[in-house]
């Protein structure tokens, strides 16, 4: 056999390998709701706290997460309901650019009282 066909059959089985025996993570949507105790102003969007009963910190991104009748979050003590997707960074500017200031999830779809 030529040392391309050598590559090849080496490349497959490792490939093969890897994909099985590897464990695969995946984001599902995350179920999400409470009132909002914090808001961070991002270069993307908000950062959101939200407390329990099911809560964290969330990223509501204008033109990504979508708003049901009230609208976009506005104010702390505001309840929001939705689904959420994998962790989003939030930056905020500093003296090199853009720093992180935090992590969270991406609202896919939100609900809020008035």
């Amino acid at each position: 056999m030529s040392i391309s066909k050598h590559f090849f059959v080496a490349f497959t089985v490792l490939f093969t390998a890897l994909s099985l025996f590897l464990p695969h993570f995946t984001e599902a949507a995350l179920p999400f709701g409470g009132q909002i105790t914090k808001i961070k102003q991002c270069v993307p969007g908000l950062l959101l706290s939200i407390s329990p009963p099911r809560g964290g910190e969330f990223m509501y991104i204008p033109g990504s997460s979508f708003s049901y009748a009230y609208g976009p979050p506005r104010r702390i003590g505001q309840w929001l309901l939705g689904m959420a997707g994998p962790k989003t960074p939030c930056f905020v500017p500093c003296k090199t650019g853009l720093c992180i200031a935090g992590f969270g999830n991406l609202i896919i779809f939100h609900g809020s009282s008035m």
